[in-house]
């Protein structure tokens, strides 16, 4: 594996399990269990949000959402982005962020992630309540 794919693995490991921990509800790599380049890099159980994971220093958040939004299915794409020493952030294009909200607060829907449930998960763990 190129040190490259390794850092996009790790990448998308740290963001399933950041997107479970702030969001709640299960979520895991895509390729995990079915292995093919056009599997999401993520799949979770906010039916409504398509996820795509950039761990890069450098890049173009547009070009990222045309490809977010080529492979979204008609769910809200959402780009998570991180660079090294910093902090996790989404990108959003701004018409879409009423739809994300509402997704959002619909919360996990508790399907399965393609190899079953994500195992010893409690959705909404460690998740606050709305204000």
């Amino acid at each position: 594996m190129t040190q490259s794919r390794a850092k996009g693995k790790r990448g998308e490991l740290e963001a399933s399990k950041e997107w479970s921990r702030v969001m709640g509800g299960a979520c895991r790599r895509g390729q995990q269990f079915a292995g093919g380049n056009d599997s999401p890099d993520l799949v979770h159980d906010f039916a409504g949000i398509h996820l795509e994971v950039k761990r890069t220093e450098r890049g173009n958040p547009y070009l990222w959402l045309k490809q977010a939004i080529a492979d979204c299915q008609g769910r809200v794409p959402v780009i998570l982005h991180r660079r090294s020493n910093q902090p996790w952030i989404v990108v959003v294009r701004l018409d879409d962020v009423p739809r994300f909200v509402l997704e959002a607060q619909a919360g996990p829907q508790a399907q399965t992630l393609g190899g079953g449930k994500v195992p010893g998960h409690d959705p909404g763990a460690g998740v606050s309540p709305a204000p």
